[in-house]
């Protein structure tokens, strides 16, 4: 199971598992009895997390941005790969080297348009400003 917060252990994890197991199954006094210790290990996972910020507020204030930079790492969520690709002909791209080469494909036929002369409309004049006759 996977915490949306980072700060949440696996332990409180495991209890919220418990919990939502006893209430699917309608057993109301597991669900109530279970309701302290998670209160609890969710309270000491916040002082866990407020611990590591202030460790890294104390850091700034002696001016050690490395040592700061890592504690603030801690309390940072992992982030998530990007939504998956479709190749041309419909199938899913999964690995990295084929995104990697969809992405490519795809700006460089973006960005390598040939370029288009100017309308007849705007006249003869700006023809002669672009150097073109």
């Amino acid at each position: 199971m996977c915490a949306k917060k980072p700060w949440i252990s696996q332990a409180t994890l495991a209890i919220i598992n418990q919990r939502r197991q006893a209430i699917r199954r309608g057993d109301v006094e597991e669900y109530r009895r279970l309701a302290g210790p998670w209160r609890r290990s969710l309270r000491h996972d916040k002082q866990w997390m407020e611990h590591v910020a202030s460790t890294g507020d104390n850091h700034l204030l002696c001016g050690e941005i490395k040592d700061a930079f890592a504690s603030f790492r801690q309390l940072k969520q992992k982030c998530a790969s990007s939504a998956p690709l479709k190749a041309l002909d419909g199938k899913l791209l999964s690995n990295r080297a084929s995104v990697a080469a969809k992405w490519q494909e795809h700006f460089s036929t973006l960005l390598n348009r040939p370029t288009q002369s100017p309308p007849d409309a705007l006249g003869p004049d700006f023809r002669k400003i672009l150097g073109r006759s």
